[in-house]
């Protein structure tokens, strides 16, 4: 049996776990806990300063405007989420996600939202958008750190962040000789260590045949621990069969 609740005066609401809860109104609440309310489709928390509504598969609207924190991991059917007052925003897994605004956020983590096709972070520090297959745009222009692995549509140029142009600027004028710097190029490039990001076989790790930065010869290790940090970020490419080979022509 599905039920609906509107709970006008509290200032804290539990209702994680309700699994027939369909409807939950908060008009007053400072913090709602809706986690894992599986059949919870609609959240109206005008008020609330903290929301959590992860794992609440079925959601489809989520309401809560002056919210600083927002928590809507895995709700895989929310196709749009509006945070205008949040400073923390997680929509993690939310695989439906079309639409997300979050202008005043400080961390934005957006990972998994294989439909989203453009993010806007103005004020963002931290962004996470690494697995947005869709994604062609993204604006982090105060960010410090931006994630973006396995964004498959998303090139280099699209990505508005000073990291960005750092990354730019590091594959024009030092990543190919520090490709070379441990003569071990054509191991180097081999696809394996491109899909790897630990010291076990990380391109590094290949490069100079050692398993930590410290082994790595002192004068390249300030090169080699910017790509290990690019890299991670999702932001050196392997090299291309002809990139190599003009590299080396």
């Amino acid at each position: 049996m599905s039920e609906e609740k509107r709970v006008d005066n509290a200032k804290t609401v539990y209702a994680s776990g309700c699994k027939a809860l369909t409807s939950l109104e908060a008009p007053n609440a400072k913090t709602v806990d809706a986690r894992w309310c599986e059949a919870l489709t609609s959240l109206e928390a005008p008020n609330a300063e903290t929301v959590d509504a992860s794992g609440c598969e079925a959601l489809t609207s989520l309401e809560a405007p002056n919210a600083e924190t927002v928590d809507a991991r895995w709700c895989e059917a929310l196709t749009s989420l509006e945070a205008p007052n949040a400073e923390t925003v997680d929509a993690s897994g939310c695989k439906a996600l079309t639409s997300l605004e979050a202008p005043n956020a400080e961390t934005v983590y957006a990972s998994g939202c294989k439909a989203l096709t453009s993010l806007e972070a103005p004020n963002a520090k931290t962004v996470d958008a690494s697995g947005c297959k869709a994604l062609t745009s993204l604006e982090a222009p105060n960010a410090k750190t931006v994630y973006a692995r396995w964004c498959e549509a998303l090139s280099l140029d699209k990505i508005k962040s000073p990291v960005a142009r750092k990354a730019e600027a590091f594959i024009a004028t030092e990543l190919d000789s520090l490709l070379h710097a441990g003569g071990r190029y054509e191991e180097t490039i081999k696809p394996e260590h491109w899909n790897c990001h630990d010291w076990n076989n990380c391109p590094m790790a290949a490069c100079f045949g050692v398993t930590k930065l410290e082994d790595i010869p002192s004068e390249w290790q300030e090169k080699a621990q910017m790509f290990v940090r690019l890299f991670d970020c999702g932001f050196i490419p392997m090299p291309t069969t002809e990139s190599a080979n003009s590299a080396t022509s």
